[in-house]
């Protein structure tokens, strides 16, 4: 009997459940249905937040106009709200609010499904610049502590890993903790075509 592989798509929400499942750690965050939610979630999570519109066909929400950074207030999350609603349309499920955290240095993570070889793990150079460095490194699944290892060595920015302009070096273990969750992840849930931990 030939195994339903129906690729499915998850809204970020969902997708994060799935992957703290798997032992990937990520920073606390709030989603919210409603937009009179929004600032009651913003106050509780506490500023500057992230803001962003949340649907299972908005898969790049930075060029939407979908993604606002930085709010520092009330005010300014009701805005960022109204232009998002504006923004999505009726492609709109509801809004994720993050804590804004500062770096200098941006990774990212990530799986799809090749098919012919299964699998693929990818870590690089994340953030804004992930296309225009287009600096990665791939392994197909499973991995191993090793290969996941090996991965953070092969970038060539790899040197942003260590101490970088007064910042500490990167933990680089839990790096390797989310390469190998993501292995996991792509080996269990097959019928989920790609996943991107961005930045």
């Amino acid at each position: 009997m030939e195994q339903n592989t129906e690729k499915i798509a998850l809204n970020d929400s969902q997708a994060k459940l799935l992957l703290e499942e798997f032992g990937i750690a990520l920073p606390p965050e709030r989603f919210v249905l409603r937009r009179e939610d929004v600032v009651p979630a913003a106050d509780s999570l506490g500023y500057p937040v992230v803001l962003k519109g949340i649907g299972r066909k908005l898969m790049h929400k930075t060029e939407q106009g979908l993604v606002y950074l930085h709010l520092a207030d009330s005010r300014s999350v009701v805005n960022a709200v109204q232009s998002i609603i504006a923004g999505a349309g009726k492609d709109l499920d509801g809004f994720l609010l993050q804590p804004h955290v500062k770096g200098r240095r941006e990774f990212v993570a990530g799986l799809f499904q090749d098919r012919q070889f299964g699998p693929v793990i990818m870590f690089g150079i994340g953030g804004v610049f992930t296309e225009a460095f287009a600096d990665v490194a791939f392994r197909l699944a499973p991995l191993s502590e090793t290969d996941a290892d090996e991965m953070l060595k092969e970038i060539k920015g790899q040197a942003l890993l260590g101490e970088f302009r007064g910042e500490k070096a990167v933990r680089q273990d839990e790096l390797i903790q989310t390469l190998l969750g993501l292995s996991r992840i792509g080996e269990t849930h097959q019928e989920i075509s790609e996943r991107d931990i961005n930045p």
